[in-house]
């Protein structure tokens, strides 16, 4: 995992975001917003780069450890509470609010919905036309009561979100 982490790292470093956690095998991104930078596109593309490094990935995880590598990715945009967080002998930055875990509920509909790449209401509404959309899958998250909607990023050229 520290391998896909340090190149993940890299990339999204690379499309202006940072990560901020690690939990498991996962991780969570940050993209802020700057007057010269649009935070959900350069999230968009760093995440369909992440497909289209995974394949070397997986080449590595089947050889080493016996099973491919594969992941889901949920993007959300909205406002966060960042600062240090944590006790006495253990503090790092982290982000806490809604915005945190309405991206969570994204990522774990892909579960459902049978997709490797989900985006919130509001990603879809600030990206252009170059991002290729496939199905809108629709859902309650955690501690909701609506339903709300997620829609999948196709990734390669396959027009399935299958990886090309």
């Amino acid at each position: 995992l520290n391998r896909y982490f340090s190149v993940n790292n890299a990339l999204v470093a690379s499309y202006g975001g940072e990560i901020n956690n690690y939990m498991g095998d996962g991780f969570l991104a940050l993209f802020r917003e700057t007057p010269e930078m649009n935070a959900a596109s350069r999230a968009i593309e760093a995440g369909l780069q992440m497909f289209d490094n995974l394949g070397d990935l997986q080449n590595y995880f089947l050889y080493n450890y016996g099973s491919p590598l594969d992941i889901r990715l949920g993007l959300h945009y909205g406002r966060v509470i960042a600062g240090q967080m944590g006790g006495y002998t253990l503090r790092q930055q982290a982000v806490v609010g809604e915005a945190v875990n309405f991206a969570n509920s994204i990522l774990e509909a892909n579960k459902d919905a049978g997709t490797r790449f989900l985006i919130s209401e509001s990603i879809y509404q600030q990206i252009g036309v170059s991002t290729k959309i496939g199905r809108i899958y629709h859902f309650t998250p955690k501690g909701h009561t609506d339903r709300v909607n997620a829609y999948e990023v196709l990734i390669g050229n396959t027009g399935n979100g299958a990886q090309a």
